[in-house]
């Protein structure tokens, strides 16, 4: 198999990554932007790691059930939109099939999918690169797939809000009048490095942080100010010095607020907060009918943030006149007391919920919650690399009557359930479509 070298072949099937599988000389290749079933033209671009992956040069036969035209000029080049190319109903049949393939053995069949309400501009954060174009122009972009070095210039996106694109473009324009380079990691040069934005759909309220060399700097002080002077919406600009350090306030506020079916959550520029405003309210209310089902007492809330799920479950339980005690636990220390104070915020008291900063993935953590209740519900929303063998022992330490696993990553959520395995039987699991147009998708498990 030489690079360049062109071949025909039918698309198979598509797999979890965003490329559809084919074979050739009983060896597996695959072709990112592809249907199942087409029959298409491609050629060899690399080989790694004994894997072949190729890219079309021309689709023969196309799937005219799923294919439609892409809206961004950028959908092949910039690596977010692997699905575009589909429309939303193939998606959603797509990563139905990917999901229940990645679980295959626990014969489980998928519960109804929790479609987002909106296909794009769902987004509610954007990070973005400083690069050079050939010219040696400033521009401001992502890294294209496996290309590290190179930044790609971004003159669209239907993911972003059309606010977060203004602020983009903007921000864009005043550093390119700055007189400062862009920061080339690998000598530690050059000023700018990064640009994030973050956005309250409650509020269009947006953060600024700039990722630079020097956030003393009096030109990136003088540029936050002329840029949260022109664009009302900017209520805070922060930044972080590049390579790495601690976050300052340049100006404004330092936190956003949101609103989700009339719940209340306060978070910082640096913390977690979901992607898709739009489905979390969808989300939230499954996992309490989850809970419901449950008819449990206690809820521990593992992996907790600024305390979405579990303040979210103490306010609407608690409305509903249920004398219900929700634990949340979470690493992160500043996340903590950001959720006691959206509990506050809540109006909730310390007899419905309390959250504890602990390692959930070190020995003996399980020692504060063991003897609190025997008729427990474990919710867990990790990070994408799941939990651990010794979180998954401290959970049998707990002995909870139920588990609602919440991931990010489906590979990770299957190797912790074929741990629970040993003590715990999945009854049901469903598709999240928090990221339309993308390959990556969430799962809930019961």
């Amino acid at each position: 198999m030489k690079e360049n070298e062109s071949f025909e072949v039918k698309i198979e099937n598509l797999v979890y990554g965003g490329y559809g599988l084919t074979h050739k000389d009983n060896k597996a290749i695959f072709i990112k932007h592809s249907a199942e079933n087409e029959i298409v033209k491609a050629s060899y671009i690399q080989r790694r790691k004994g894997v072949f992956f190729a890219e079309i040069q021309e689709i023969i036969s196309p799937n005219l059930e799923q294919r439609r035209n892409e809206l961004c000029s950028l959908a092949k080049i910039c690596g977010g939109c692997s699905y575009q190319h589909m429309n939303y109903d193939s998606q959603i049949k797509t990563k139905e099939k990917i999901l229940q393939n990645m679980f295959s053995g626990h014969e489980i069949k998928l519960s109804e999918t929790i479609k987002s309400p909106i296909e794009f501009n769902y987004r509610n954060k954007c990070d973005f690169t400083f690069g050079k174009d050939s010219n040696g122009e400033i521009i401001l972009g992502m890294h294209p797939p496996n290309r590290y070095f190179e930044v790609l210039d971004l003159k669209e996106c239907y993911l972003l809000p059309s606010k977060i694109l203004e602020i983009l473009k903007e921000s864009l324009k005043l550093v390119r009048e700055s007189g400062l380079d862009v920061y080339q990691d690998l000598r530690d040069q050059g000023f700018w490095s990064n640009l994030i934005i973050r956005k309250s759909f409650s509020d269009d309220s947006c953060l600024v942080i700039w990722k630079v060399k020097d956030p003393q700097n009096p030109i990136l002080k003088q540029i936050s100010f002329e840029l949260i002077k022109k664009i009302s919406e900017i209520k805070g600009i922060l930044a972080i010095p590049a390579p790495r350090g601690k976050i300052i306030n340049i100006t404004g506020i330092d936190c956003l607020s949101e609103e989700v079916d009339g719940v209340n959550f306060i978070y910082s520029a640096e913390n977690f907060f979901q992607i898709n405003i739009s489905i979390l309210s969808k989300v939230l209310n499954r996992i309490k009918e989850l809970f419901d089902m449950s008819d449990c007492d206690t809820i521990f809330d593992l992996f907790s943030g600024i305390g979405i799920i579990g303040i979210f479950l103490a306010k609407k339980l608690s409305v509903e006149g249920k004398n219900i005690k929700v634990l949340s636990a979470e690493s992160d220390k500043g996340a903590c007391k950001l959720a006691e104070l959206n509990a506050e915020l809540n109006g909730l008291e310390k007899k419905n919920y309390e959250c504890y900063f602990m390692d959930l993935f070190k020995k003996g953590w399980s020692n504060l919650f063991k003897n609190i209740s025997n008729n427990a519900c474990l919710i867990i929303d990790p990070p994408r690399a799941g939990t651990s063998k010794k979180t998954i022992d401290e959970i049998f330490q707990i002995n909870p009557k139920y588990i609602i696993y919440m991931s990010c990553n489906p590979s990770t959520q299957r190797r912790d359930i074929d741990l629970l395995k040993e003590r715990y039987e999945l009854k049901s699991l469903e598709l999240i479509d928090m990221f339309p147009q993308t390959f990556h998708l969430e799962s809930l498990a019961f």
